[in-house]
């Protein structure tokens, strides 16, 4: 049996526990709460990267090439032959033996040189450097049937003919050159870098964008050939034949005389 006095002291020490463990359950609430907090780190996946690289503001250098090419001249065909090639050529009308043929290739190449850089999911960015454009002319030629005495009118008057050709040629294209130009520089600036998820799909990327200037600079180059069409086609239709046929009549008759 416990003693007033046991009991006393028993209970001051219980109370003291309680008093420890109160304040010891408040001292840890205060550590805990003056703790820092983890900083939220965002996750790379939500990231659009394709969307930060295909946005940049890239404008590519323009590297731009002509050339008239180096005209040649042919006597190797007669006038049958010579008709033959030009019918292949689409520059035959039926019923006509033709005595001369101006031919040219309208020649288009293109390189696109470009930068990627790793991005920091692991997908690269391709962004366009400089692109380099040919545009003009390959293998001018004209033919002269080898029927025609090099002394008479008539091959003197077929050779002006065709070089005519060639000239309409060269005149447009300093005329239209200009005019592509320009047309293709607004066009390098509606073009953005592009996005890849791995390495081994640059070159295809780069084969991709490429294509992409390509298609668009392609549809200027067919304009350019269709205005030059039509240019030549002023120059060979049946009264202008018969306007140089009676040329050299006149000629031949004076000649006579």
């Amino acid at each position: 049996m416990l003693t007033n006095l046991e009991y006393d002291y028993n209970m001051k020490k219980i109370f003291f526990i309680l008093t420890f463990l109160s304040f010891f359950d408040t001292a840890l609430a205060d550590l805990k709460s003056n703790q820092p907090k983890p900083v939220d780190i965002p996750d790379t996946t939500d990231i659009n990267y394709k969307k930060i690289c295909e946005e940049q503001n890239i404008k590519p250098g323009l590297v731009f090439y002509t050339s008239y090419g180096k005209l040649t001249y042919n006597r190797d065909y007669d006038r049958k032959n010579l008709t033959i090639l030009a019918k292949n050529n689409g520059v035959f009308e039926e019923g006509d033996l033709a005595s001369g043929l101006a031919l040219v290739d309208i020649s288009s190449e293109y390189l696109l040189s470009t930068a990627s850089q790793q991005m920091a999911n692991g997908g690269y960015c391709i962004m366009p450097k400089e692109f380099s454009i040919y545009i003009g002319f390959v293998n001018p030629i004209i033919y002269i049937s080898k029927d025609l005495p090099t002394d008479s009118c008539l091959y003197n008057l077929v050779l002006r003919h065709e070089q005519t050709h060639q000239q309409i040629n060269v005149n447009a294209l300093e005329f239209f050159i200009p005019i592509i130009y320009k047309k293709i520089k607004t066009i390098l600036t509606k073009i953005h870098p592009l996005y890849v998820s791995d390495e081994s799909l640059i070159s295809a990327g780069t084969d991709d964008m490429t294509n992409f200037y390509a298609e668009k600079i392609n549809i200027l180059v067919e304009q350019f050939k269709n205005e030059i069409i039509a240019e030549q086609q002023k120059l060979d239709n049946r009264e202008q034949y018969r306007y140089e046929s009676e040329v050299c009549q006149r000629f031949e008759k004076k000649q006579k005389h």
